[in-house]
């Protein structure tokens, strides 16, 4: 019974000494903090159970801006064709290798197998990015983190009940693209198109200009291209991109089979022409 005292016990290692145990005193008392009822009980060891109450400040107002309307999305994908029209108007004719690798028929074959390739892809990021309404971590691409390795595992990890990008446990964090990027790298782009546009088409004639002017072009329709790549790829679900491979593997076989054709249709040809 509560308040009564127990009996004295006796140990027989102390010798038989007789040990009195005080009373466990118990105490209920009720606080009403702000019309909060705050109910505990204690003993003389403290408190035996408590109504958890939380005292922590409320939260300071954000800066980050909320998610993307309709029309603000549209507006950004109608403007990001836009985009992907200046590009192919200054990048065609588009032939990297053959820039920095001497003139030959293995150059011609490896830019139509990659470089329109590279330069239809870099459009569709920019429609990609556009379409973004929430951040992204964009790091570095590579065969085993995009496509996944020779033990299937893919771009992502469960590493302690979170999906982490497994770039980031190679150590290549990357870095955060916001949304709220997109007008001020497309209005550098679109001025820096619009000026090699009009520069192309109105001015230079002589052949140092010419020479000058085409060097501009090939580094600006790399240095876009590349930017293209290097945000889009990580803006693109591994779904998507995966997707994309099958058809990109199906192009490439049928350029290769067209070029074989067509040049063994040509030496035909002219083995019978040399007959008649």
């Amino acid at each position: 019974m509560m308040g009564s005292e127990k009996q004295p016990t006796t140990s027989a290692a102390s010798g038989g000494a007789t040990h009195h145990h005080p009373p466990l005193a118990t105490n209920t008392h009720t606080i009403d903090i702000e019309s909060q009822t705050h109910t505990s009980t204690w003993t003389d060891n403290g408190p035996l159970s408590e109504t958890p109450r939380s005292y922590s400040p409320n939260p300071l107002p954000t800066t980050t801006p909320g998610p993307l309307s309709n029309s603000d999305l549209k507006l950004r994908k109608g403007y990001s064709l836009l985009l992907s029209i200046l590009l192919l108007n200054l990048a065609i004719p588009f032939t990297p290798l053959s820039w920095v690798l001497p003139l030959g028929a293995g150059t011609e074959l490896a830019d139509a197998l990659v470089a329109n390739l590279a330069l239809a892809c870099a459009c569709f990021f920019h429609f990609r990015i556009a379409s973004l309404d929430d951040v992204i971590t964009v790091t570095f691409p590579s065969i085993s983190t995009s496509f996944g390795d020779s033990r299937g595992r893919g771009r992502t990890v469960i590493r302690n009940g979170y999906v982490v990008s497994a770039d980031a446990l190679r150590g290549r964090g990357g870095w955060v693209w916001m949304p709220e990027y997109f007008w001020g790298v497309a209005g550098v782009e679109t001025g820096v198109l619009v000026v090699m546009a009009w520069y192309r088409h109105g001015n230079g004639t002589g052949l140092e200009s010419i020479a000058m002017f085409e060097m501009a072009r090939r580094c600006v329709v790399v240095a876009v291209v590349a930017a293209a790549w290097y945000v889009g790829w990580s803006a693109t679900p591994r779904a998507d991109r995966m997707w994309a491979w099958g058809y990109v593997k199906e192009f490439w076989v049928w350029q290769v089979a067209s070029r074989i054709f067509r040049g063994g249709w040509v030496g035909v040809m002219r083995f019978g022409g040399g007959r008649r």
